[in-house]
């Protein structure tokens, strides 16, 4: 799982523009029905018995755009929450490497002599180090967490029938769940990044690194059927409910095609949208786990 996450942590994926970690997760992933839809989302098919399931991520990550570049220095809007902070290193499209500053009127991206143009991504310059044994840190952690906590599930042997798809554009609010169109199922699961506060100023902890999947009974998109999270919740592996004030994919899919029960896991994450994220590796074989013990 490590290899995996770091591969995957090490490869841009902007919101909008997911073609390179499309690629990757396609050759991390065992051979199988590959499609990518008009949006760009990849669905990857694997026969079994049953009416079907939809294991759903997303295979974005929050990034910034360029809305006014001044010669080397490029005002910007921030999609998926990305909170930059002053001299954050970031990697513009094209290779171009840049450092967020500020001055009276709001931040801007400096990349000295290169000029950036409007609508060019930078993200935060990917990243992938071991804080222990088993927390790893790096930019946008929480989502390639996600990601290769799907890519684990379907690289297992599933006796159900089975729909894995990352889905593109998901933090600039544009995800589309047309793909569902050509998808047979009567359930879905989405797998999500939740915010752990397990931080010492923290009183009240809701979610934390170590402890497992968490449950997500309701976040700002989705309410998760009653009857899946107790199928998920009777399974051997480590759970626990959180109600999310994140917004997930799941919620969009979930309302354009309200007869399909759902349910929302979450992959615990330190610091989310600060650019640099914790997360566990226990966490994500979990997760992993639950997905092949349900596709059982």
């Amino acid at each position: 799982m490590e290899t995996i996450l770091r591969k995957l942590a090490m490869t841009p994926a902007p919101s909008g523009c997911e073609g390179e970690i499309c690629r990757m997760i396609q050759s991390l992933l065992p051979a199988a029905d590959m499609q990518i839809d008009a949006h760009g989302s990849l669905l990857v098919h694997k026969k079994g018995s049953g009416d079907g399931t939809v294991i759903l991520t997303a295979m974005d990550t929050p990034c910034l755009y360029v809305t006014y570049p001044e010669g080397g220095f490029s005002r910007f809007s921030s999609a998926g929450g990305l909170k930059p902070a002053n001299g954050m290193a970031v990697l513009c499209e094209g290779n171009i490497r840049g450092t967020v500053g500020s001055d009276e009127k709001g931040p801007f991206i400096d990349t000295g002599s290169h000029t950036l143009s409007i609508g060019q991504w930078a993200v935060p310059v990917p990243s992938f180090y071991k804080v222990d044994d088993d927390i790893c840190a790096g930019a946008s952690m929480g989502q390639y967490a996600a990601m290769a906590a799907v890519i684990g599930a379907a690289c297992k042997e599933t006796v159900q029938d089975v729909w894995f798809v990352f889905a593109t554009k998901s933090h600039i609010r544009q995800l589309s769940p047309t793909f569902m169109q050509k998808i047979k199922a009567n359930r879905l699961i989405s797998v999500e990044v939740s915010a752990a506060n397990d931080t010492p100023a923290e009183k009240t902890v809701f979610a934390s690194l170590g402890q497992g999947t968490t449950l997500r009974v309701k976040d700002e998109a989705m309410l998760s059927s009653p009857e899946l999270l107790s199928v998920v919740a009777d399974t051997p592996l480590k759970t626990y409910r959180e109600v999310s004030l994140r917004r997930g994919v799941g919620g969009t899919v979930q309302k354009a095609y309200g007869g399909i029960k759902s349910v929302g896991l979450g992959i615990p994450t330190r610091y989310c949208g600060c650019g640099n994220e914790a997360v566990s590796l226990s966490d994500i074989q979990n997760t992993s786990a639950l997905l092949a013990y349900i596709l059982q």
